[in-house]
């Protein structure tokens, strides 16, 4: 069954949706069947391109919307959800 969802989450790194958070959130889409997309105001990404990921050039406090749509969509928005929640956390405790 495929399934189509969405969440808004607001970006809370201090540097944003900087390269390394872009990468990330890159790596973990992939690994993902559904398809994934995130919209920021007009601004889209297919969440499986760096380079579009980076181009929405996301600073604190925007609001980023998560847009997912296949079998394991649930499973794709809440790992991307946890991921962007907790990325200033664990950036933080590898350092």
């Amino acid at each position: 069954m495929s399934t189509n969802l969405s969440a808004a989450i607001t970006i809370t790194s201090s540097d944003g949706l900087d390269p390394e958070l872009s990468a990330l959130i890159t790596m973990k889409a992939v690994a993902f069947e559904s398809s994934v997309r995130l919209t920021h105001g007009d601004q889209q990404a297919n969440a499986k391109s760096l380079i579009e990921v980076m181009s929405l050039s996301l600073v604190c406090g925007d609001a980023l919307n998560i847009h997912t749509a296949g079998e394991d969509a649930q499973l794709a928005l809440n790992a991307l959800i946890n991921l962007i929640q907790h990325y200033r956390v664990n950036r933080i405790r590898n350092n």
